[in-house]
């Protein structure tokens, strides 16, 4: 009689399918933001909705170079 395999863990991607993890991201990215900022002394410069939706999906080098174009290379 042949075994079946036995599954230790599944991995199942629901962001963007049963649900929306953009307001989450935004947040968290402004969050961070404005840590960043306060700690360099600059202005905080929110991102909108539609600027994060803009680079979901994107490598970290290319999210730095349209998010934050300003700021220095090794910033971004």
């Amino acid at each position: 009689m042949e075994k079946l395999a036995i599954l230790d863990n599944i991995i199942f991607d629901l962001d963007g399918t049963l649900w929306d993890a953009t307001d989450a991201v935004c947040y968290s990215w402004n969050k961070a933001l404005e840590e960043y900022c306060h700690e360099q002394g600059i202005p905080v410069e929110k991102r909108t909705l539609e600027q994060i939706k803009g680079v979901m999906g994107l490598q970290i080098p290319e999210i730095g170079r349209k998010l934050f174009p300003n700021f220095p290379e090794e910033s971004q």
